[in-house]
């Protein structure tokens, strides 16, 4: 009888042994295609996982991608390159996945910015803001909003003092377009980190009617040794970047030729800016 219960427990105990190997897992549980996965990050964590130090920005939220408004309203001189500037503009945000709404309109303008993180005034000239607008665009910057003044969008808004305090200056003249040598300052900002130390180019060189140096942080300046016409002296600003309250504000003096939107150099600057004012 001692014989016949110590079989009778063994034959009990594989049983259960068994059952235990076909268990399905619970749901919620440890098993199947969970345990698969967690399994296969920890075989692989040497090669593919990201760590820490590999990741500096871990942890931190990623910013979503700038929603920008391009205005190029002209109620003044109007550049033939506008066109060939937004197709540009259009590969920028295909880059960095932008969203961009292309407008003249500035009622629309204007009923857009709660949804906005940039404006880029894309060779504006004149007037093309009403005072209600003015109103609604200068809250839009001193909350945080973005602005990116490209070429004659200092040939814009004359008479509004924040305009000129945004984008640095306004327009005075310029000679012939010709080649001229564009020194970089701000080495280390990103806006222009790129560009060689002395960058000959062709453009439309704009003399400014005061020099902005003592509001804004200057990123360029021109050579006026290099070429013809130029009125401010050895210190010439061409491009510069500054904030107002929580806005953040960059004005370049780039992009009158057609040709200056095929440049690879231009439109990177462009970018870049774009990016910073967007606070990317």
């Amino acid at each position: 009888m001692k014989s016949l219960g110590w079989v009778f427990a063994l034959a009990l105990l594989v049983a259960c042994d068994a059952g235990r190997d076909g268990e399905q897992p619970r749901p919620g549980g440890s098993g199947g295609r969970d345990a698969h996965a967690r399994d296969a990050g920890v075989r692989d964590a040497g090669h593919d996982a990201a760590t820490p130090a590999e990741t500096p920005d871990a942890g931190k939220p990623a910013l979503p991608p700038p929603r920008v408004q391009v205005f190029s309203r002209t109620l003044g001189f109007r550049h033939d390159s506008i066109a060939t500037a937004q197709v540009a503009l259009r590969a920028i945000a295909g880059r960095t996945a932008a969203t961009l709404a292309f407008t003249e309109d500035a009622a629309q303008l204007t009923q857009k910015l709660p949804d906005t993180d940039v404006v880029v005034f894309l060779m504006t000239s004149g007037d093309v803001l009403d005072a209600p607008q003015q109103t609604r665009f200068e809250a839009f910057i001193r909350d945080g909003g973005g602005y990116l003044g490209i070429h004659s969008a200092a040939d814009t808004e004359y008479d509004w003092p924040f305009y000129g305090e945004l984008a640095g200056t306004w327009f005075k003249d310029h000679p012939a377009i010709q080649p001229a040598n564009v020194l970089v300052e701000a080495t280390g900002d990103p806006i222009v980190s790129f560009l060689p130390s002395t960058w000959m180019r062709t453009d439309e060189w704009y003399n400014f009617r005061d020099n902005p140096r003592s509001r804004v942080t200057v990123l360029l300046r021109l050579d006026e040794s290099s070429y013809t016409g130029g009125t401010m002296g050895p210190d010439h600003p061409l491009a510069w970047s500054h904030t107002i309250d929580k806005g953040r504000a960059v004005y370049t003096g780039l992009g009158h030729t057609i040709e200056s939107w095929e440049e690879a150099l231009v439109v990177q600057h462009v970018e870049r800016a774009l990016l910073w004012a967007a606070g990317r």
